[in-house]
């Protein structure tokens, strides 16, 4: 559910970001104007999160469980989730 070219700003959520292999192609449709949030509990995997990601400004790092993790603002709206988790 990737935002096409002249659509508002999106907010992306990935829980479970592991190391990052769906998040390089997250990345690789994220238009400058959307915010992709990445959540990961295992430290490992956020340092990896951070070398391979860290310098995006519009992507955040947040190291934490998933159940942990509040937006930035109470009204803030995640426009998609995505997961790999086996829950």
């Amino acid at each position: 559910v990737l935002a096409k070219k002249n659509d508002p700003p999106r907010i992306y959520l990935e829980a479970g970001a592991g190391t990052g292999a769906m998040t390089h192609r997250l990345v690789k449709n994220l238009r400058s104007q959307d915010t992709l949030h990445l959540v990961e509990m295992d430290q490992d995997h956020c340092k990896a999160l951070k070398q391979k990601f860290g310098t995006l400004t519009n992507v955040f790092i947040h190291c934490k469980a998933i159940q942990d993790w509040e937006p930035t603002t109470p009204d803030q709206k995640i426009d998609a989730i995505v997961t790999t988790i086996p829950l």
